[in-house]
Formats: C-alpha cells, structure tokens, sequence
C-alpha cells in the first residue's frame, strides 16, 4: 500500500469515529425535514390522520405510482403485482414471508440485510448463497440494490432464473430505492413471491416505519387483512407522512441532489461510487467495513449532512 493510500484509510478511520460509516441511514435533508415539520404541526394534523381511512390504500397507490415515475431506475413489471399492503417499513413484510415458507431452508448472500440472519438462526433453517446451491425446498431473499454493494448483485439473475426453474420462493427488498441510480430489473419472473419497498433508507422517518409490499396474489394473510378498506387497522399518521413525502419529492430527488457530493468524497478518500448514493465502497485496505460479502461498504451521510451545514455558514 503506497503512502498516500495508508494516509488516506487513516483520514477515513478518524471520519469514522465521527460519522460512523458502517451503519446506513437516510440523509437529514433539510429541505425534506421541514416539509415534515410543517405537516406534523399543522393545525389538528394528529387528529385528521387518526380519521382518515383510507390513509393506508391511498399512499400505496401513490407510492406505486412514484416507483414507476423513476428516470434513473426502470423496475420492468412491477405493475404486475396488483396487490398492495401499507407495512411497518420492511421487517413486516419479512417475518410474513418466514412464516408463509416456514418448512423452507432460508437462503441470502453473506451480505445481505443482518436482520435476516438473527431472525433465522434460532429457530429456522438456512444457508448462504455462498457454500451451497440452490435445492428444492429453499426459500430465497435478496435486495435490490443489494444491501452490500447499493447495486446488483452480480449473481442476482442466475440466482432468480435457478428459483425459476426449481419453483423456489423469493422475496425481494428493495429498501434502497429511492436512493440509487441505473437499477434496471424485469420483475416478471414467477420465482418472485414478494416485494418489499420502504422510505427508512431514503427519507428521515426511519421511526415511522413506512413501507409497502406487493404481491401477484392475495394472500389473506394478516397484512392483506388489516389493509383492508373496511378495517384499516394500520398506522395512519405514518401513511399520512409517506403519501406527503411520496408526493413532493421523486424517487430521484435524493440521488440527483447528492450524485456530486458522492462524487466528491468518494474521490478524496479512493472510494468507489455505488449506484445508491449513500454508499462509497472501499478497496482491500478498509475490511474493517466488510460486511461478509467482497465489498467494503461505508454510508457517506453524516459527510454528506456536514458539508451541507458548513456550506450554509
């Protein structure tokens, strides 16, 4: 390692104990937190939210209608999943999906979204994607952009066209989007059981838990129950915030406004730019942000939230 790369990986080390790379989460934009503001303190906003019952089915028919209207991203076929459920962020939307395949061996990437693993690990069988091939009886959950590299995974077809062929479940978290660029995927594969997209990566509500999920069938499950029009037993002042978000800022609006800033950083500490703005990825000298997986990944919000700051004194 040349001089000026040790000098380098020691300035991202010092960032690190400031900005805490290893973890991502949403940019505190400005802008979209007033937008917030404002609307939790308008006039009887609680109240209104608590009584509007269709709270649930409006914001994901917006919310469909935003991940379609991308210009940086084309989800091919998305329309072909009719059917979808307001949920808290995406973890719901995974523990619906453990149980409907309960009997499976669970199967993901080293990589992948950590949640899994501890939820699997006690009492459900699985295997990485890594040290065995895909067998009848798997079930199978990947993102995209895949949570370690805010890309594709470069396995992620040959992965799906397997599940094709064996009739294998999949689940697939597209938590990031909102926040990438150049993801293009055709979703019309009959492996694909679920799904999942949620604002916690791309907007500051990490604690509203906004999310949705889309199936091809009905499932009757407890989600597709409670969404119901009749009932709307969901969280009303969370949808309330996701339709507002949905509706005044694209899915385009974080990576567009952050795509020269990543830029920047990414090329004064030798990073690698993801397609989801959030992320630099790191050569071999920084496995201290390995995640399992070949990629070294560190959230670039808190340099992102800084320069904002010190460019407004």
């Amino acid at each position: 390692m040349t001089t000026k790369l040790k000098e380098i990986n020691k300035t991202i080390n010092q960032l690190d104990k400031k900005f805490n790379f290893r973890n991502l989460r949403p940019i505190h934009d400005s802008l979209v937190l007033k937008k917030i503001s404002t609307f939790v303190q308008s006039k009887n906003w609680f109240e209104k939210t608590a009584l509007k019952e269709n709270a649930g089915i409006s914001f994901v028919r917006k919310y469909k209608s935003w991940i379609s209207s991308s210009k940086l991203n084309h989800l091919i076929n998305i329309q072909k999943y009719k059917y979808s459920c307001f949920t808290q962020g995406t973890t719901e939307s995974f523990n619906l999906f453990y149980l409907k395949n309960i009997n499976c061996r669970f199967r993901s990437f080293r990589g992948e979204y950590k949640y899994h693993f501890f939820a699997w690990r006690r009492c459900l069988k699985f295997e990485f994607l890594e040290k065995d091939k895909i067998r009848k009886n798997d079930a199978v959950v990947i993102s995209l952009p895949y949570a370690d590299n805010g890309g594709m995974h470069p396995e992620m077809q040959l992965v799906i066209d397997r599940c094709n062929q064996l009739k294998v479940p999949v689940l697939i978290d597209c938590a990031y989007f909102g926040a990438c660029r150049g993801i293009s995927f055709d979703f019309n594969q009959a492996c694909i059981q679920a799904i999942t997209f949620s604002l916690s990566k791309i907007f500051p509500v990490v604690y509203a838990r906004i999310g949705m999920r889309l199936t091809r069938n009905y499932d009757d499950d407890t989600l597709d129950i409670y969404n119901m029009k009749n009932l709307s037993y969901i969280n009303r002042h969370s949808a309330s915030i996701g339709e507002l978000l949905v509706e005044k800022f694209s899915p385009d609006f974080i990576p567009n406004k952050y795509e020269k800033l990543q830029k920047s950083y990414c090329k004064k500490l030798n990073l690698k730019e993801s397609n989801t703005v959030l992320l630099g990825l790191g050569e071999a000298g920084l496995k201290q942000f390995n995640r399992g997986d070949k990629w070294n990944r560190l959230c670039l919000s808190g340099l992102y939230e800084m320069h904002k700051k010190t460019n407004r004194k």
